[in-house]
């Protein structure tokens, strides 16, 4: 037993060294609020590997570790062995002192989650973490967005893109907040309920014009990002098509010219051939004209 135990401790020793860089816990660039916000897929929810309870409890007894990596690379290991009877012990790790330790533990909870089929705990683990959706680290925003999205649940979702990507009348002030905001958008357009699409798209069409250089690179970035998405094409082909308001559909026709979107060229012609409203169908005669010019011909947003 202690010879078990004494390998045990060497395998979390080299869990701490190599996790944290290339683990879950790590898999979300934190550093720099001014870094490009990415497309990520959804999680999947993990299986549970062979490895012993008693690797587990290890790791369960380091998230108290003085040390902020080691408590990282105990987040990381548990997600690693997909250790559902973590979850409470990491629920209890997003009170953690230091914000990139509550962000680990809510990345990890992602993949830990319950099934539906196990509704009262999953409800629990939504209602312990959506009161993080208006936490003051714009860290614990972005980690947030694609642990709560991966759950595909109504309440879940609606806080995602009514607390995270549009948290009120609060202005965009720095860049990890829109940082923040911009991945809660990219979040919901992987969704399988479409119902939060179009409205986060129509959020970052807002960002795309803020006076501030940094912050409108940010959100230029996640316009190329949304082309990943799952809903993000087929929601500017709708937002194009549909009456409303004629920018935000110059601006859809802009950014499927944008994708080089040649799957689009039927939508352009119908514009251009039926709209009333004039620059609406001019930016379908630019579109129809810049696809057949060829890559390079479009705008930058």
């Amino acid at each position: 037993m202690i010879i078990r135990r004494a390998l045990l401790v060497l395998m979390f020793s080299v869990t701490v060294t190599i996790g944290g860089a290339f683990g879950l816990a790590a898999d979300t660039d934190l550093d720099g609020a001014d870094g490009e916000v990415r497309a990520w897929p959804l999680y999947d929810p993990c299986s549970a590997n062979a490895e012993s309870g008693e690797g587990v409890q290890l790791a369960i007894g380091q998230l108290k570790h003085p040390q902020k990596a080691e408590r990282i690379a105990a987040i990381d290991r548990l997600a690693r062995l997909c250790a559902r009877d973590a979850i409470d012990p990491l629920l209890e790790s997003l009170a953690d002192e230091d914000p990139e330790v509550r962000a680990a533990a809510i990345r990890a909870l992602g993949p830990l989650r319950y099934s539906q089929a196990a509704d009262a705990r999953l409800a629990g683990m939504i209602e312990r973490l959506i009161p993080l959706a208006t936490d003051g680290d714009w860290r614990i925003r972005l980690a947030l967005s694609r642990t709560l999205a991966s759950f595909q649940v109504y309440p879940a979702s609606n806080a995602v893109l009514n607390l995270i990507a549009n948290p009120g009348t609060r202005p965009v002030v720095e860049a990890g907040d829109l940082r923040a905001r911009c991945e809660a958008i990219l979040m919901v357009n992987q969704l399988r309920d479409v119902r939060f699409s179009r409205k986060a798209i129509s959020f970052l069409m807002t960002f795309v014009d803020h006076e501030d250089p940094v912050l409108r690179s940010i959100a230029l970035g996640a316009v190329g990002e949304l082309k990943s998405t799952r809903n993000g094409y087929h929601e500017l082909v709708a937002i194009a098509r549909k009456a409303g308001v004629p920018q935000q559909r110059i601006r859809a026709i802009e950014w499927l010219l944008q994708w080089r979107a040649t799957q689009a060229l039927p939508l352009f012609e119908g514009i251009a051939e039926t709209e009333a409203h004039p620059q609406v169908r001019e930016a379908a005669l630019r579109a129809l004209a810049g696809l057949k010019a060829g890559p390079g011909a479009g705008p930058n947003g």
